[in-house]
């Protein structure tokens, strides 16, 4: 894709990594959460579908449950195609 399509999300990934990093979130649940992301913004399926393959791909743990749980239980949806 082209720059202007990866800056904002590159930008926005290493704020939060930046973020996670101090609170003590290790590189490893780092990257499973990028995953997690990934699925749901980057994939070509339904985010029904992305949360199947979070569940299928990404190891358990409390930050993916979480991401899970609220992408299973949003009544308002959210923005999974820019």
């Amino acid at each position: 894709p082209p720059r202007s399509t990866l800056f904002p999300y590159t930008t926005l990934f290493r704020s939060n990594e930046t973020l996670l990093k101090s609170s003590g979130t290790t590189e490893k649940v780092i990257g499973h959460i990028a995953n997690a992301y990934r699925l749901v913004f980057h994939g070509q399926t339904s985010v029904f579908d992305a949360i199947n393959q979070i569940k299928e791909q990404v190891p358990a743990g409390k930050e993916i449950t979480a991401i899970v749980k609220f992408l299973e239980s949003t009544k308002l949806g959210i923005i999974s195609k820019l």
